[in-house]
């Protein structure tokens, strides 16, 4: 998986986050905004603010403070 591909519909755990309460929550992103990633996880759907944070994407682990970019902007910069 490339850095910055498309994150809707993969299934993603957050590793770490500055809200302990969230940290190992696993689920699939159902939206993303340029702050935060909507999860459906197994007890509903969690909104993960990215700031602060590492996703962990199949054997990919990512800072959530380089992905904070709308998701069209950041396939913008990555395609320049």
């Amino acid at each position: 998986m490339r850095e910055f591909d498309e994150f809707l519909g993969r299934k993603v755990c957050v590793e770490n986050h500055s809200d302990r309460s969230i940290a190992g929550v696993v689920g699939i992103i159902i939206d993303e905004t340029r702050e935060t990633v909507l999860l459906s996880s197994s007890d509903g759907n969690k909104r993960v603010a990215k700031n602060n944070a590492t996703f962990k994407f199949e054997n990919t682990s990512l800072n959530g403070n380089l992905l904070k970019y709308r998701p069209q902007d950041r396939i913008r910069k990555v395609k320049k």
